[in-house]
């Protein structure tokens, strides 16, 4: 069966069954033959050949000489002197030799095959210096027939010994330092030891040998061309062959090989590649990337035991022969490859196909029929598996050898960069009571870059549900090891959620004893339980301590003593894995246990959509999607216009959402719906952006970044010496220059689509964000570069942005003039809050806090009320400075310096992220000084943005929030910004707290926002409002005609254009208040003569109070005279957020802010 040019073609007879025997000839001939690099050019003239009849010389039958113009030996004189160049021999005899030996200085070929020479005579080839080709095929040399004093023939790049009887290679050839072709073929060899110092060869004839080991033995011949290595003996192709990147035509074909690696298919100029008749039962899966250009020309398979077609081959190769295998079925998305492109051919012959049946004879046809048929199948959802663990830890060779059930050796050599690896596979599920036969559970597995350096890019990707497999490689491991290897995932899991399902697996199990390995899985289990005893027991201690006998807890460390309890649930619940399971990919051993372990949990109440029938419609959706982000040069669209595309193809528009849920799981798009930077996008090619990342994020990016590489920065005119330039500055600064990185996504975005490249840079900024656009200034004193950090919109309302700065490739220190600026500081009035991570301080938490801080400006997910404080000028800061490890930051109309960065905390335990204020006045005797409750009006946005990061782990991350005494920097105070303002009431009405460290008495005001003074203006209006009301009630006043006039009153617009508070208050139902005065008026006494009256707030009973009158929530009904002293503070603290300029974290709200407590909802 053919398929190609858009038809179909079934026959019983094969094709091009000795196009390998035409092509071995086509070499021989020199039609392909490659260039030769020496040292010495061969001379300008060309030679010229003469054969000569065996009459005319006994001793030599062909004769070639440069410039001559007669036979040897018998011509004319000339003027000049005519070189021979080649000769062809016929025996070895004296005579022969000493005649060869007169043309020394000029032979460059020498020819002696088919004569049944033994042995070769060293003076045959003793001073033939200049010698470069030597051909001694079809004799009988054995080993040690070739002298040692071959290694002289320096200059020899062309070497022939096929058809001889050599069981070795011959010692003298690996002294051949420029030898490019060597002919082995037709010989006894078992080993290629002997080639190992042969780094300039480009062909390497193997066949008709006993090999069993090629690649080892040849991967540091980087110039290999073409490898021939047929009808050997070889069963496995290593990891070596990646070596051989120049690699064009390789022929493996009448071998033993079972496994063929992917690593094959990478080779970035392979043409031709002949596997057939071999043993082969699977081809492996591999992603192709979505800028590869390299297609293969011919890939033949044909003759092996492939049962599962490998349809992704036809994405990469022009003409693919499977013949004579035992397909039986065929993949219709793969099968659209070949209708996309009509110059694929697809040969399918002699094997037992059964859908679509094998009577089928053109392409569409065979489509239409696979298409119906697909409809009347049943789909059930999946789910997702990543796989996670340390750097060469075997994760590659696990997910190849699941997927493939085959053993697999396959290093990580897709951990180059910062992208993710998506495979599909699925596995038999085995049903339970009364389910459904043959049905298969569909997995999604991921694999994440094992690098540290991708913990921060991966957070984003770590999504639940789904279950994780974490790997370590029990060779390397150790008790002093297991931190690394797997405690440290374990916290990167629970910082992103609490409700991780996770496998551990052991790799390189083949490398241990039986015993070793019981050591290992027993000390890893020990380990385990330890972790989580320390965590759990970590955070009681600190509940511990808030439950000494006779200790007053205040409201701040309620609020603590609830998040702790949070961790402590979390750690309590945590399922470490009972089992370990001991894989080994090169003996094919642990992964039934694998699989049987995935079903189990899939199965388990965590993964609850697991195996429900997914609609027909959703499968249509997800090959129409597939097909639309292949032709799309951008794969990215809005939610918006994804929703309606499908809407306008399928309908059911009410259930897209659930749709793209689930092709997110799948795998097939991707839309990060639980972030809010990222929801209203859709990546519908998931590989395009994995490769997008993969370009900005690298841990070597020093030496993979190459201008030689791409015609990138060419397209878009960045000279060498500008390339050096800003890639110099993006090593050093963490700044990537525009047209770098046009450059460098070059092949994922064209070069000349600057409105996409733009669409793309948005994408990283805002909702990755990757970083914040910068303007290089000039270089500072101490040789660094200076940026301005705040780049400003045009009179258009763009921005330009020629360069971003990184934060988390920016690895510089402390630049030492702000250093100096600091420390001159350190005598003025400061506010230091402390946020202490004890356990676990999140890669790249501190970079996404700047760029967060960055964007405040722009940024429209703000609380009402901070709104109306970030437009404020005094809230407005500048970056002075931005380093590895914290920012520098001005705000000048107040004359703040603020410093936030992170150091190592106490005693090396944990981390310590540090906010700092000090008032910006360098002369000492000046006395205009940022007041603290200006300070807490700066930093209170900075701690929103603290805490909203905080928030997005959604997580089991230990924060201790502490304020610092002023006097001696010690954390002594919890720090109390969370709480909404009624909490914070005692903490205020206190002017001065005892350091527990210093023993001084500290000012409030440098431990919480301070009531201003206009706050308690507005308190004192309130209060007298609501006496004239009371006094109203108990004369017998018209309430009603009261509350006009207020309201008449504070209805006049201010001269500010704002709306006093009091035409915002809410008109109250007067017969609900007259009922109550009815009711309580005139308290009775029981028969005692005691009162009977409950306890009253502002004069009526709490209990009744609260059972009679709707709250704001079910009534329009809120009369000021019955509110406490709590509901007095709260209108406090909304009129302020219009009045006042001191704004503290009740002015907008505590359930606006940060999360509600259960404590905080007690207390209100």
């Amino acid at each position: 069966m053919l398929f190609g040019t858009g038809t179909c073609r079934i026959s019983g007879r094969r094709h091009g069954v000795n196009r390998q025997q035409a092509e071995i000839q086509d070499y021989k001939m020199n039609r392909r033959k490659p260039s030769v690099q020496v040292d010495k050019p061969i001379p300008q003239k060309k030679s010229r050949k003469v054969t000569i009849v065996r009459e005319l010389s006994p001793l030599m039958s062909h004769v070639g000489f440069q410039g001559g113009r007669h036979l040897h030996p018998d011509r004319l004189p000339t003027k000049q002197h005519d070189a021979t160049v080649s000769l062809r021999i016929f025996d070895t005899k004296e005579e022969t030799i000493e005649n060869v030996q007169k043309y020394s200085d000029s032979l460059k070929r020498l020819l002696v095959s088919g004569i049944h020479l033994k042995t070769v005579p060293e003076s045959l080839i003793d001073r033939l210096t200049h010698l470069e080709k030597l051909d001694l095929s079809n004799n009988q040399l054995g080993d040690g027939a070739i002298p040692d004093d071959m290694k002289k023939l320096e200059k020899l790049s062309d070497l022939a010994l096929n058809n001889n009887k050599l069981t070795k290679v011959p010692p003298a050839i690996k002294r051949l330092k420029y030898l490019a072709r060597l002919d082995l073929s037709t010989n006894g060899l078992d080993s290629l030891k002997g080639l190992e110092k042969n780094r300039r060869m480009q062909i390497l004839v193997l066949d008709n040998n006993k090999v069993s080991n090629v690649f080892p033995d040849i991967s540091h011949m980087q110039r290999l061309e073409v490898l021939k290595c047929k009808d050997n003996v070889v069963k496995e192709i290593e990891c070596d062959v990646r070596n051989l990147r120049s690699l064009r035509d390789l022929d493996l074909s009448g071998n033993s090989i079972v496994v063929l690696p992917s690593d094959v298919f990478f080779l970035p100029k392979l043409e031709y590649l002949s596997a057939s008749q071999n043993k082969i039962s699977k081809v492996p899966v591999f992603n192709i990337k979505v800028n590869n250009k390299h297609e293969i020309s011919d890939i033949d398979l044909s003759g092996n035991k492939i049962t599962k077609f490998p349809g992704h081959l036809l994405r990469i190769c022009k003409r693919t022969d499977l013949s004579s295998n035992k397909i039986k079925n065929l993949n219709i998305n793969s099968l659209k490859n070949l209708e996309r492109d009509p110059d694929k051919d697809l040969i399918i012959d002699d094997n037992p196909l059964v859908f679509p049946p094998a009577d089928m004879q053109d392409l569409r046809s065979m489509m239409i029929y696979m298409h119906e048929e697909r409809l009347k199948m049943k789909v059930y959802r999946g789910v997702k598996v990543v796989v996670l663990g340390s750097h060469q830890s075997g994760k590659t060779s696990l997910i190849q050898s699941l997927i493939d059930q085959q053993g697999v050796l396959s290093e990580d050599v897709h951990e180059a960069g910062a992208g993710i690896e998506s495979y599909d596979m699925s596995i038999d599920y085995e049903p339970e009571g009364d389910e459904e036969q043959g049905k298969s559970l569909n997995l999604c597995i991921w694999d994440f870059c094992g690098h540290a350096f991708y913990r921060y890019p991966h957070y984003l990707f770590f999504e639940q549900p789904s279950i994780a497999i974490l790997t370590f490689d029990m060779k390397a491991y150790s008790s002093e090891e297991f931190d690394d290897l797997i405690a440290s995932w374990f916290d990167w899991m629970m910082a992103k959620t609490n409700k991780i399902v996770t496998i551990l697996v052991g790799t390189h199990g083949d490398l241990l004893t039986k015993a070793q390995q019981n050591d290992v899985i027993e000390d890893v289990k020990k380990q385990l339980a330890e972790y989580k005893d320390t965590r759990a027991r970590s955070i009681n201690e600190r509940i511990q301590a808030f439950r000494k006998p006779g200790m007053k807890l205040s409201k701040a460390l309620s609020e603590h003593l609830v998040v702790l309890s949070k961790l402590q649930y979390s750690f309590d619940h945590l399922r470490v894995p009972n089992t370990i399971i001991m894989t080994s990919s090169k003996q094919f051993v642990g992964f039934d246990l694998l699989r049987q372990e995935i079903e189990k949990l899939a199965r388990s109440d965590n993964f609850p959509n697991v195996m429900q029938e997914i609609k027909t419609f959703w499968v249509d959706a997800e090959d129409y999607i597939e097909e639309k982000g292949v032709t799309m040069v951008q794969p990215v669209m809005t939610f918006e216009e994804f929703r309606n595309e499908v809407d306008e193809k399928f309908g059911m528009r009410r259930m897209i959402n659930a749709m793209t849920e689930y092709l997110h799981e799948k795998g097939k798009v991707l839309n990060f719906s639980q972030t809010p930077s990222l929801k209203e996008y859709v990546f519908v090619r998931p590989l395009w952006l994995f490769e997008l990342l993969r370009q900005i994020y690298h841990h070597d990016i020093s030496n993979v970044l190459s201008y030689e590489k791409t015609n990138s920065f060419k397209a878009v005119g960045m000279s060498t010496n500008r390339f050096e330039r800003t890639k110099s500055e993006l090593l050093s600064e963490g700044v990537i220059d525009r047209e770098l990185l046009q450059g460098m996504i070059g092949d994922l975005v064209p070069t000349d689509m600057n409105d996409i490249f733009d669409d793309v840079i948005k994408i990283l900024l805002e909702g990755f964000c990757i970083g914040y656009p910068v303007a290089k200034l000039k270089e500072s004193s101490q040789g660094t570069a200076k940026y301005n950090h705040h780049v400003k919109q045009d009179d258009k309302g763009k921005m330009k942005i020629q360069k971003i700065l990184i934060p988390w490739l920016r690895k510089i220190g402390e630049p030492e003039d702000m250093k100096e600026k600091w420390q001159r500081l350190s005598e003025r009035k400061n506010i230091r809050i402390l946020c202490k991570f004890p356990i676990y301080f999140p890669p790249g938490f501190f970079e996404t806090l700047c760029i967060r801080i960055h964007q405040k400006k722009t940024r429209t997910d703000y609380p009402d009320k901070i709104k109306k404080m970030d437009s404020q000028e005094k809230v407005k800061m500048n970056f002075m400075a931005h380093w590895g490890g914290g920012i520098h930051a001005r705000n000048d109309e107040h004359k703040v310096h603020i410093k936030i960065h992170y150091v190592p905390g106490g005693d090396n335990v944990g981390t310590d992220l540090l906010f700092e204020l000090r008032a910006d006045i360098i002369d000492i005797d000046k006395e205009d000084e940022a007041a603290p409750g200006t300070m807490w009006n700066l930093v209170y946005p900075l701690l929103f943005e603290f805490e909203e990061t905080i928030k997005s782990y959604e997580g089991s991350i230990l924060v201790e929030r502490r304020v610092c005494c002023p006097l001696c920097n010690s954390p002594s105070f919890v720090g109390e910004w969370q709480q909404p303002k009624q909490l914070q009431t005692e903490l205020q009405d206190n002017l001065q707290r005892k350091c527990e460290a210093c023993k001084e008495m500290v000012e409030t005001d440098y431990l919480i926002q301070p009531r201003g003074q206009k706050t308690d203006d507005v308190l004192k209006e309130i209060i007298k409002q609501r006496q004239k009301r009371r006094a109203a009630v108990a004369d017998q006043k018209s309430l009603a005609d009261l509350i006009d006039q207020e309201n008449r009153q504070y209805t006049t617009p201010s001269p500010s254009g704002r709306r006093s508070r009091g035409a915002m208050l809410p008109t109250p139902d007067l017969s609900q208040l007259q009922l109550l005065q009815s009711k309580f008026a005139s308290p009775e006494a029981d028969d005692d003569g005691e009162n009977t009256e409950e306890p009253r707030q502002n004069g009526f009973p709490i209990e009744t109070l609260h059972n009679n009158i709707d709250t704001p929530s079910n009534s329009a009904y809120q009369d000021l005279s019955d509110l406490d002293e709590v509901d007095i503070e709260q209108e406090v603290n909304n009129d302020a957020c219009d009045n006042d300029d001191d704004i503290s974290p009740g002015a907008y709200g505590y359930d606006e802010y940060t999360q509600t407590s259960p404590q905080t909802n007690i207390s209100r």
